[in-house]
């Protein structure tokens, strides 16, 4: 599933691919990596509460996951939930001190929220 959405998204076929791999998400619930792809398509084509629920199964699956914890904040973000999208950046920012994307995401947010000297400690 994951390979031939894979070649759907290359062909531009974005409906396909969530498609499939929703199907794959169907057959293989404890497939991470399905997760994660569907998760990302979701919130690539403006589905905030999709992406939110794979984020949830994903978070099921893997509690440490950085996709699903920041794919969580971001959804939270979207709906002007700052303190849960705050949390759950947090969370992934300590889980891997060291991974771009969590502390990218936290910047930004504290950025959006007007606390730039907060915003600089964590850049």
């Amino acid at each position: 599933y994951q390979e031939l959405a894979a070649q759907c998204l290359a062909a531009g076929d974005h409906a396909r691919a969530r498609r499939l791999l929703q199907e794959a998400v169907q057959f293989a619930p404890n497939d991470p990596e399905s997760l994660r792809l569907l998760t990302r398509l979701c919130w690539a084509s403006g589905d905030v509460d999709a992406a939110d629920r794979s984020a949830t199964l994903l978070l099921a699956l893997q509690p440490e996951s950085i996709d699903g914890l920041c794919s969580r904040g971001a959804c939270a973000e979207a709906r002007h939930r700052l303190d849960e999208a705050e949390r759950f950046f947090r969370s992934a920012v300590a889980l891997a001190p060291h991974e771009p994307r969590p502390r990218i995401e936290l910047h930004r947010l504290l950025l959006a929220a007007g606390r730039s000297d907060e915003a600089a400690t964590v850049r």
